[in-house]
């Protein structure tokens, strides 16, 4: 869902700036240092009352219990039926404390990163898990969550507040990989000389790559954002981009863990 206080970016390809700086690679720049604000919890859910899938429980069996207890036909027709652990204890035949009954945990939350010396901010979501429910064998409530939120990613929209005097730019994937990917390993440049596109000719020569096919990539796919006082919402394939660079490189911004770490205690 769109933000009310967003627009939704739909430009499609312009003349690139000789100057454009990509945000693909400004979000995993720590020399920019990132600030981290507004990080909270919009969606908490913590339960041990949700049913799970037969496999589920008969998964946590050890092995002698599996031997004792095989999967016959009528078994393996119900794996993927929802249901208690005392319940799925019940079809096996075994005491209803055999199989414990897990935490069920899913926590959605937003935070923003901010760049001072760019003037851009980044709205961001992030969540446990890509399932409804991520089961958490563990006795205590607080340990389910803290222990559930150590996996968690970045998913769903992208929000972007551009106050630069630069030029900003996003790629796609496909287009980031093959160009920006292949200069960063060519060359090493300060985020203030970063110009992919305004010397796009000299490094398909320095690289031996196809000058009018990486111009054309980059003119057809290349999303340059507008300088707004509102929060502009990312069309899919940039907002992936974007998420992608961000989950390779978390280990590289603890500030992203720490604040979601603080947030969750």
């Amino acid at each position: 869902m769109i933000a009310e206080d967003s627009t939704e970016v739909t430009y499609l390809s312009a003349p690139i700036p000789a100057n454009t700086l990509w945000l693909n690679d400004l979000l995993i720049d720590a020399s920019l240092k990132w600030q981290v604000h507004n990080c909270k919890i919009t969606d908490e859910t913590v339960t041990q009352d949700a049913t799970l899938p037969f496999l589920y429980h008969y998964d946590t069996l050890s092995a002698d219990l599996k031997a004792a207890h095989p999967l016959t036909p009528a078994l393996l027709k119900r794996f993927n039926e929802p249901m208690s652990a005392a319940a799925a204890a019940q079809l096996l035949q075994l005491p209803s404390d055999t199989i414990p009954a897990p935490w069920q945990v899913k926590i959605i939350g937003t935070l923003v990163l901010f760049s001072e010396s760019l003037q851009i901010a980044v709205r961001l979501r992030f969540t446990n898990s890509a399932k409804a429910l991520e089961p958490v064998y563990v006795s205590d409530k607080a340990q389910a969550v803290t222990q559930a939120m150590q996996t968690w990613h970045f998913f769903s929209d992208v929000f972007v507040l551009n106050k630069c005097a630069k030029p900003i730019g996003v790629l796609p994937a496909e287009a980031y990989a093959s160009t920006l990917n292949t200069e960063s390993q060519a060359r090493s440049q300060d985020v203030n000389e970063i110009t992919v596109a305004g010397n796009v000719t000299e490094m398909a020569s320095d690289l031996g790559t196809d000058t009018d096919s990486e111009a054309t990539l980059l003119q057809e796919t290349a999303l340059l954002l507008p300088r707004d006082s509102q929060y502009q919402h990312l069309q899919p394939q940039y907002a992936v981009a974007l998420l992608s660079e961000l989950e390779a490189h978390k280990a590289e911004l603890p500030e992203l863990d720490k604040a979601i770490q603080a947030r969750i205690a």
